[in-house]
């Protein structure tokens, strides 16, 4: 529904300009497919745009019983001040100049709202620009917004990203919709991405570049290109992000047991993708990959929790990382041939103490500036001090602390022990966001501890965290 009908002359001139260059005429079929489910609204302030807003059926019940009011009135007032996704359309690609300069902190739109913007140049200095802003050059030269080396307030332009893309929620992810129609009609690897996109978003949610998906014939081919490795046949037949992990993770597996990882259901690959995308660290997703794909399979409790950085990490995801981690230690393969949480519990201990054994004639060094050495916690935690007491915690307790050696020497965790309601407890400590963190407190086999014991430890760091600053 067009909001200025009556206003002719902006919008046969912005109609002119897009049927007058081959780049901007490629969107047309996409700005038609949003005006049908769209307020939409063609402007002139400085540049030529067409604004669409998605209404839920409330609020679109509410426009239509007082449209002459909101046309005749601010516009603005109708929808709360929030988000927009922004999408410039730009002829040159060499007025792109500044792409490395530093973009001005994000500023609040309406809600459900894309704006596009047909011009000849763009300024990385607008006043508009958020996380959900994107510049097109052509039609797979694509940039968005993106926090430069983490920094909350510098941000820089950067090739878009499927990851990017399949952040954006719902109502504005309907021009990436209709844009992938269009592209699709002429590289046919583009109706695999569509199926996927419209299926659930965590199925693109890749580090690819969109510049990469162009010259691409199917996934293999993609992933070949990408990857730089043989790829199977079997890829065409799986979800694009599934097989993207399948082949960073096989490295890890037994040759003879990777044809395990294509025998799961389109629903059980679709679980595990939807978790990763939750995960920021692509190197994390890597390793909770084979995770999730226990999870899935029944040797893990088919709950799958949610990573949380600041919070005691899952028993079970703690255990696996443990597994990946030392065998990777010894140079050994990933088992896809366990049945059962007791085998997973036996191939486990039996990694571990092979790591401990090769670690026996190890010490733990300790240096003037490790920061974990400034600890004053209450007197009944005590300080796990040489190898031989790491070793002897891990026999007292049936777990495989005595591994974490390495972690102890880098200055990346600290342990403790302690006696409490006459059970021993296993205590990890680690820094994160300069702040000293309980990674994890376990009993004997690993046994869940006190929620009063966890609050304590926890209550202790965050005094120690305030008394000097890592």
């Amino acid at each position: 529904m067009i909001l200025n009908i009556e206003d002719t002359e902006t919008i046969e001139r912005i109609n002119n300009k897009i049927q007058s260059v081959d780049f901007f005429k490629f969107f047309m079929p996409v700005v038609e497919a949003l005006e049908k489910e769209a307020l939409v609204f063609y402007e002139d302030c400085g540049e030529d745009s067409i604004s669409f807003m998605f209404l839920t059926k409330k609020e679109m019940k509410f426009f239509q019983q007082n449209q002459k009011e909101l046309l005749s009135g601010e516009l603005n007032s109708f929808l709360p001040q929030k988000e927009c996704l922004n999408i410039r359309f730009v002829k040159e690609r060499k007025s792109f100049e500044d792409v490395e300069k530093r973009v001005p902190n994000k500023v609040y739109i309406r809600r459900k709202y894309i704006q596009f913007t047909f011009t000849d140049k763009i300024s990385i200095k607008e006043s508009r620009i958020d996380n959900n802003y994107f510049v097109l050059f052509d039609k797979y030269q694509i940039y968005t917004v993106c926090p430069y080396k983490n920094s909350k307030y510098e941000k820089r332009f950067f090739p878009t990203t499927l990851k990017n893309i399949s952040t954006i929620d719902a109502s504005r992810g309907h021009f990436f919709y209709y844009y992938f129609r269009e592209l699709e009609k002429e590289n046919y690897f583009m109706k695999d991405i569509l199926k996927e996109y419209h299926r659930n978003k965590s199925l693109i949610h890749l580090p690819v570049s969109f510049l990469e998906l162009e010259h691409t014939k199917n996934k293999k081919h993609f992933l070949e290109t990408k990857l730089k490795t043989k790829v199977s046949k079997k890829a065409n037949k799986h979800f694009l992000a599934y097989m993207f992990y399948v082949e960073k993770v096989k490295k890890y597996i037994h040759e003879n047991e990777i044809s395990k990882l294509f025998s799961l259901s389109e629903e059980q690959e679709e679980k595990i993708l939807k978790k990763l995308s939750e995960i920021s660290r692509e190197y994390m997703k890597i390793r909770l990959f084979l995770y999730y794909y226990y999870c899935v399979i029944g040797i893990f409790p088919e709950e799958m929790p949610e990573e949380d950085e600041d919070e005691e990490e899952d028993f079970f995801k703690n255990d696996f990382l443990d597994y990946f981690q030392n065998s990777k230690k010894i140079k050994q393969k990933i088992s896809l041939n366990i049945k059962s949480l007791h085998g997973f519990q036996k191939i486990h201990d039996k990694v571990t103490y092979e790591v401990v054994k090769r670690q026996r004639k190890n010490k733990i060094i300790w240096k003037k500036t490790n920061p974990f050495l400034d600890l004053q916690l209450p007197e009944r935690f005590k300080r796990i001090e040489t190898y031989q007491d790491l070793f002897l915690e891990g026999l007292k307790n049936r777990n495989c602390v005595a591994t974490y050696l390495d972690a102890i020497n880098q200055e990346k965790c600290i342990i403790y022990t302690t006696e409490y309601e006459e059970k021993r407890y296993t205590i990890e400590i680690r820094k994160r966001r300069n702040k000293f963190i309980l990674a994890q407190v376990r009993g004997f086999a690993n046994s869940d501890a006190p929620e009063s014991l966890v609050l304590e430890l926890k209550k202790s760091l965050e005094e120690e965290t305030r008394r000097f600053k890592i």
